[in-house]
């Protein structure tokens, strides 16, 4: 018996979709699917991969990056699907997760872990992290919804592009940092 096998595959260089459409047997589909389980493992990953993979939008990541580094944050890359660099800080001998920046698809995410300030004193109030939600959708550009509170919400780097929102990003982030440490 023959069939029809369509793959759809991303290399890992530039992410592009390239197509490959033939007849072949069950016995080389069943070899293919296999290939491409193979490929979607999770990665080790470096500041360069992650830099490589979010595009257009490297130099803004290499700022935010070099902006978490100065305030004394821990770094670490996750093995993850996607590129990923996670920046996390202690309180009282306790990591907590700040953000991760991820790469896909050639554009630079930043997802910010509201969920995760539960446990980090004083947003383990509902009201607290409310107050930085508040802060964050005061910045032209970004928005994030109330209930966000208690999960984690992505912002595409590239709304950071402009140089007031990147400045007013950092301004509420600054503030957080200075909330979480006195």
């Amino acid at each position: 018996m023959w069939s029809l096998l369509i793959t759809v595959a991303f290399r890992q260089n530039d992410q592009k979709p390239s197509v490959d459409v033939k007849t072949t047997s069950i016995e080389e589909i069943e070899k293919e699917l296999g290939d491409i389980k193979e490929g979607i493992r999770p990665k080790n990953w470096d500041e360069t991969s992650v830099l490589e993979s979010v595009g257009t939008d490297a130099d803004i990541t290499k700022r935010l990056i070099e902006w978490f580094y100065s305030k004394g944050v821990k770094v670490s890359f996750p093995k993850t699907l996607n590129p990923t660099i996670r920046f996390m800080v202690n309180q009282n001998g306790s990591a907590h997760k700040i953000c991760d920046i991820n790469g896909a698809m050639d554009k630079g995410e930043l997802w910010l872990s509201f969920i995760e300030y539960s446990n980090l004193s004083p947003f383990d109030s509902d009201e607290k992290r409310q107050e930085l939600i508040d802060k964050i959708n005061s910045i032209g550009g970004i928005g994030i919804k109330t209930e966000s509170i208690n999960n984690s919400r992505r912002i595409f780097i590239s709304a950071l592009g402009d140089e007031s929102v990147y400045a007013e990003f950092i301004k509420v982030y600054d503030w957080f940092f200075d909330q979480i440490r006195e």
